[in-house]
């Protein structure tokens, strides 16, 4: 028998056997305090929270992390609670992984996206600001800037800031967005260029033919 034939074994056994604990330590939190959840093993706790979280089990996945005095635990916590709209406690979390910088990118990640949730633009351009320092050539938070820059009708901030990403990383929703930047300003022209770039690789983007249609008619063009 193979060494890879073993492991693949082992680390089956060793699964099934953790969810098969898993089971048993989520009957006991049904039934426990916090503080009787914590006095678990908090690597149990760990694993049976995260498939608890996978299966959306996600008052089980609450109380099983907090027996686990570790940052990740408090993350996951944090996501969990945006995904219930519950804001404030997922706020409670982020605050404290982000002031002792545990899991910086990924708290203020997620931290951004709930204050945009609330309509905070400034804070939530705030956060962005700050992962982008740390993620300079990401062009999803570029857009994500961008987009923020256009609700807060900096449309030349987010323009400047989308021409900037290389072409060959220009997606369709970054073209898009540009385009929007470019009527922001009223340079139709610019938002004409962003948007047949859609058109010639992307034929089922239909929000892109709709506004060239337009501006082609402003222009008194044809529509191609």
């Amino acid at each position: 028998m193979s060494k890879t034939f073993d492991l693949k074994y082992l680390v089956i056994a060793v699964i099934t056997l953790a969810l098969g604990a898993c089971a048993h330590t989520g009957d006991q939190a049904k039934l426990s305090a916090p503080e009787q959840v914590q006095d678990q093993d908090p690597y149990l706790n760990m694993v049976c929270a995260r498939y608890a979280q996978l299966n959306k089990e996600w008052d089980k996945a609450l109380r099983l992390y907090t027996g686990v005095d570790d940052p990740l635990a408090r993350l996951e916590e944090a996501r969990i609670y945006f995904i219930l709209d519950n804001n404030q406690a997922a706020m409670d979390k982020l605050d404290v992984l982000i002031e002792k910088k545990d899991y910086l990118d990924e708290a203020l990640g997620l931290r951004m996206k709930i204050y945009a949730k609330m309509h905070q633009w400034n804070m939530a351009l705030n956060d962005a600001q700050a992962l982008l320092e740390e993620n300079p050539d990401n062009p999803d938070l570029k857009l994500f800037i961008a987009r923020l820059r256009i609700i807060t009708a900096d449309y030349a901030g987010a323009r400047d800031l989308l021409e900037k990403i290389p072409t060959d990383r220009k997606t369709t929703m970054i073209y898009y967005a540009l385009s929007k930047a470019c009527v922001g300003e009223k340079s139709f022209l610019c938002a004409q260029k962003a948007l047949e770039a859609i058109v010639s690789s992307d034929r089922t983007y239909k929000p892109a033919y709709v506004d060239l249609g337009a501006i082609y008619k402003m222009f008194g063009q044809d529509c191609k």
